[in-house]
């Protein structure tokens, strides 16, 4: 309607596009979003608007898109110009920019470059810290960043301190804790989680337990956002996993599962790493007919979108394998020629452990060419 009426420059229609494509990306319908904002693009393209906010605004929002799908190296490029967009219609002390300089970081981190992460990391703390002092929602991320870099450092202690910082932050600016009128809930609810990983990490089962089973409550409750819902209900489940309470895992795992194949109507990233879990619980339990039918699922999504996850490929082929090998079903002539195809020694040399792993499983199944 706002195309007919107003024509594809008014802003009134781009902002729609906007908001389509951030509402498509959030429900993890890529494709879609991808295509609102490729259109919303070309239109600014068109108009020569390139040196709006605007436009920045929407090149971040591309740039988070691709960083949902770890499709980080086509996200970097985006982040960066956005940032020179605002440096040059704001100033550094903008909130814009010192966003974009978070979101630099944490990108640069997830593709496990820490020495230029930490460089970005440290300005936008502290560049946070010295212009917004009374803005709890932009020092919190900040924070949140900073917990992020000294956990991929190994210096778990200051993590964790980052972390408990970053949600006291965002609580205290908590009206009478009325969270559902507070912008940071989302952000509190990301800190609950990571935060609990990190217990995880350290053996505190039960810390982590109550963050969890918090955050859960909020998603449910106060958000109603199903899918974070099910993914907080699978990090229960590996949780009990992990001590070996194998029905209780069980319990959220099949939870999760129905709640992510409800909200997106098909297979996705949230549904097929809660299979992953589901085909690693019932390994444990020797029930391999169950497993094997979890991580063949799993096996044929990683193998559809092998450009964008091949570790997950990678990890969940190994599995398949050992379950396979268990009911003498190994078919060494199909799989092993799929795994190792991209097992070469640049893989090895950035993932030992699973290298590792494949050489031991090959071994096993006297594979000794392959190992």
């Amino acid at each position: 309607i706002y195309r007919i009426s107003l024509g594809e420059s008014d802003t009134t229609y781009l902002r729609s596009l906007f908001r389509l494509g951030s509402i498509n990306t959030n429900t993890a319908k890529y494709e879609l979003a991808d295509s609102n904002f490729q259109l919303a693009k070309s239109i600014y393209l068109k108009l020569n608007l390139v040196e709006k906010k605007e436009y920045a605004d929407l090149l971040g929002n591309i740039a988070i898109l691709y960083s949902e799908q770890k499709l980080y190296d086509k996200a970097e490029p985006l982040y960066l110009e956005s940032m020179k967009i605002y440096l040059k219609t704001g100033s550094e002390t903008s909130v814009d920019y010192i966003t974009s300089l978070n979101n630099v970081a944490l990108l640069k981190l997830n593709k496990g470059n820490v020495i230029e992460g930490e460089k970005y990391c440290n300005d936008a703390y502290e560049k946070s810290k010295r212009y917004y002092r009374n803005s709890p929602r932009i020092i919190a991320r900040a924070t949140h960043t900073m917990a992020v870099l000294f956990e991929l450092k190994g210096e778990i202690d200051s993590a964790i301190s980052y972390y408990k910082d970053a949600l006291e932050i965002r609580k205290s600016s908590f009206k009478n804790l009325d969270f559902s009128l507070s912008a940071n809930l989302d952000g509190y609810i990301k800190n609950l989680k990571d935060l609990g990983e990190m217990y995880v990490s350290i053996g505190d089962y039960k810390s982590a337990e109550n963050l969890y089973i918090e955050a859960a409550q909020l998603l449910n409750d106060k958000l109603g956002d199903m899918p974070r819902y099910a993914g907080i209900l699978g990090d229960l489940g590996t949780l009990f996993l992990y001590q070996g309470k194998f029905q209780s895992a069980e319990k959220y795992f099949l939870e999760s599962e129905e709640i992510y194949l409800k909200s997106f109507g098909k297979e996705n990233d949230g549904s097929i790493w809660v299979k992953e879990n589901l085909g690693n619980l019932y390994y444990n339990l020797s029930n391999f007919d169950i497993a094997k039918k979890y991580y063949q699922e799993v096996y044929n999504y990683s193998y559809k979108n092998i450009d964008r996850d091949t570790l997950r490929f990678i990890r969940n082929s190994i599995w398949l394998g050992k379950t396979m090998h268990k009911l003498n079903e190994w078919k060494n002539d199909k799989y092993t020629i799929e795994i190792t195809r991209f097992v070469d020694s640049n893989f090895i040399r950035k993932n030992p452990d699973i290298a590792l792993e494949l050489a031991d499983m090959f071994a096993s199944f006297n594979e000794l060419k392959i190992e």
